[in-house]
């Protein structure tokens, strides 16, 4: 079992660290913890095809300046991805 605690951000709790996957439309994957009190859900990333070809390539990749834009460009369309779901 994980031992690993997050605070919740909706009631503030201390919870197990438990990640989940929703698939959403469009091979869209919504990961996320919940919390064992409230049932809330705390947003860890969104990622769709393209971001998870990415995060493959990028587990493949050496240390470098490489690695770290591909990292940059990783954030940037999670971060995209998740204001198109969440706004």
């Amino acid at each position: 079992m994980n031992n690993e605690l997050f605070q919740c951000g909706l009631c503030n709790e201390l919870t197990p660290f438990i990640q989940k996957t929703d698939k959403l439309e469009n091979a869209v994957h919504h990961t996320y913890a919940e919390c064992r009190s409230c049932k809330g859900k705390t947003t860890i990333c969104y990622t769709n095809k393209d971001i998870r070809k990415l995060l493959y390539k990028q587990r493949n990749t050496k240390p470098g300046k490489n690695k770290e834009a591909l990292a940059d460009n990783i954030q940037a369309k999670m971060r995209d991805l998740q204001r198109e779901y969440e706004n």
